[in-house]
């Protein structure tokens, strides 16, 4: 799986360069899969053309023309399958600094997923789809013992392991992808981020499918993360730096306080 960033970018020509109408952006989620449908287990990508103001002004229903302000773009199809997908609730992914819980989460076994479009086999090629992968927790004793000798000082007291053995993996770009791990409270689900993609032992090709991955334990990183966020602890409404992210809309899964 490889992880391509997603950017920021104010610049006015080339905002409406990138979004005339017609132009094809992505959109990813777990939503609904069908009107009468249930959430997807897999995360999937929808490809969606921009559409312009005034269609969606007459292709939309006179009681939501209200909702299409001097701030929103429209997007999408008004085929079946896609006006399903568009119908989808994305989950936020939250961040927890508290010791006990995360203890809790990253118990040997527990599974966590991580998603990507990286390569897809040892000696394959990128995947055209986002792709998600479920990993278990390896204790540090199991991954010390169960990676080669020269790579152990690459697990370092900041990594947590995660992976298998027999072929599902991680793989070659994948570095910096997020370990997340479910949580229920009453009937909602929420995903908590606990680690980053960091390292693996290679071999002479593409993805070496056969080994246990280290990630980046965010947890031994709370002071500096935390050093990023404007009034961090308000995680109901998470303001990161200006030149990072901007808020997002509360939902009944969002990230408690």
């Amino acid at each position: 799986m490889y992880i391509r960033p997603v950017c920021l970018d104010f610049d006015y020509k080339f905002d409406e360069e990138q979004l005339k109408a017609g132009s094809l952006g992505k959109v990813a989620g777990w939503g609904y899969t069908s009107a009468a449908g249930q959430p997807s287990p897999f995360l999937k990508v929808a490809e969606l053309p921009i559409v312009s103001l005034n269609r969606c002004f007459n292709e939309t229903p006179h009681d939501f023309t209200s909702f299409i302000t001097t701030d929103k773009i429209c997007a999408g199809y008004t085929n079946d399958w896609m006006s399903e997908f568009l119908a989808s609730d994305y989950p936020s992914v939250c961040l927890d600094f508290d010791y006990k819980f995360d203890e809790e989460q990253l118990k040997a076994g527990s599974l966590g997923k991580v998603a990507g479009w990286g390569y897809t086999s040892a000696a394959g090629q990128p995947s055209p789809f986002l792709k998600v992968a479920e990993l278990p927790i390896v204790s540090l004793n199991r991954c010390f013992n169960e990676t080669p000798h020269d790579f152990t000082s690459f697990i370092t007291t900041d990594k947590i392991c995660a992976g298998y053995t027999n072929g599902t993996a991680v793989c070659k770009g994948d570095s910096g992808g997020g370990l997340a791990f479910p949580e229920m409270t009453g009937h909602v689900t929420r995903y908590y981020l606990r680690g980053l993609v960091s390292t693996a032992p290679s071999d002479d090709l593409n993805c070496n499918t056969q080994t246990i991955t280290a990630f980046t334990h965010l947890l031994r990183h709370q002071s500096f993360i935390q050093s990023h966020f404007i009034e961090y602890q308000k995680l109901k409404f998470l303001h990161f730096d200006s030149r990072m992210v901007t808020q997002y809309n509360y939902t009944d899964t969002e990230c408690p306080n």
